[in-house]
């Protein structure tokens, strides 16, 4: 008995360092109705959430008050979902033919002003990063079959390249940080400096199941040159990025399940949980640490820890 405590406290202390350089958190518990934000940034630091777009998930709601937040789903208190099938236009009803409609402009509005804009969650302020200053995002996250869905002013692609899960700064404004899902489901990232450092393409190796909770995370080391990408606490990949720069850097935005391109918005289709940014890289031992939540760790004690550590 004496050595599980004794394990259970090295557990603890691993959550607690995890934690020290944490910038946002959103678990999506609750939606704020009354406030400025929507989501709170459990971190402390008030990068709180947002929703943003013109399509919204519907989920029986009246349309002017569907939204992309749902409550006990799969178990859990809340969770960000946008889901491809259950797809509406905010201004309007349930969509006739959710496969194909969610045009960059409606039907009743020629301007299309607005239309093809994707839904996403944005945060009110964004960390930023000292020089030599790295990264961290983790989540978990449960793509659909059909896991995103990529609106420009000329294609609606039911399963394009990349659901972006999280975006710090935007396509095309350096820099820029990011995490997606790719075609094929491999955890995917961008990274690129102050405008004049070299880009890089992260692709992971393994995939990540559709229907299915996933923990998945991504460290971007800038002092080391190297960017990882984790599932369920692994060790993914490993991706060498030299020439990327090491300068102190400010992102233009903060985005969650959508990202922004000049040409075109790539809405993940899916739900996310948890979601963690953290201005250090944390090692292997600090992300198996979180992909079990603290409050689960509480509730079952040691002896439940293997058989919960990968979340269903």
């Amino acid at each position: 008995m004496l050595r599980k405590s004794g394990c259970l406290v090295i557990l603890f202390c691993l959550v607690a360092n995890a934690g020290a350089g944490l910038q946002v958190h959103l678990d999506f518990t609750s939606k704020n109705t009354v406030e400025t934000w929507e989501y709170e940034d459990l971190s402390g630091n008030g990068h709180h959430g947002n929703e943003e777009g013109s399509f919204y998930n519907y989920n029986g709601d009246l349309s002017q008050y569907a939204d992309m937040w749902e409550a006990a789903v799969d178990g859990r208190e809340g969770v960000y979902a946008y889901r491809y099938a259950l797809e509406m236009d905010y201004d309007a009803s349930m969509l006739d033919n959710p496969q194909i409609d969610g045009l960059y402009y409606h039907t009743s509005d020629t301007s299309g002003a607005g239309r093809w804009d994707n839904n996403r969650v944005k945060l009110i302020s964004t960390p930023t990063l000292a020089a030599d200053g790295g990264l961290t995002i983790a989540l978990w996250v449960n793509p659909e079959t059909v896991h995103c869905r990529e609106r420009t002013k000329t294609n609606n692609n039911p399963d394009c390249d990349f659901g972006h899960l999280v975006v710090l700064g935007a396509y095309g404004n350096a820099p820029i940080m990011s995490m997606e899902l790719d075609a094929d489901k491999h955890v995917h990232g961008w990274i690129e400096g102050d405008g004049t450092d070299t880009q890089y393409e992260i692709i992971g190796t393994g995939t990540v199941a559709a229907n299915t909770w996933t923990h998945v995370a991504i460290t971007f080391d800038r002092a080391n040159d190297v960017v990882t990408t984790y599932i369920n606490g692994q060790v993914d990949s490993t991706t060498a990025i030299p020439l990327v720069g090491d300068g102190a850097l400010t992102f233009t935005n903060g985005l969650i399940g959508g990202g922004i391109m000049t040409s075109h918005y790539e809405t993940f289709m899916g739900s996310l949980d948890d979601v963690r940014i953290y201005d250090e890289v944390l090692t292997q031992s600090q992300i198996a640490a979180i992909v079990p939540e603290p409050a689960t760790l509480v509730l079952l004690g040691l002896g439940g820890f293997w058989a919960w550590r990968r979340k269903k």
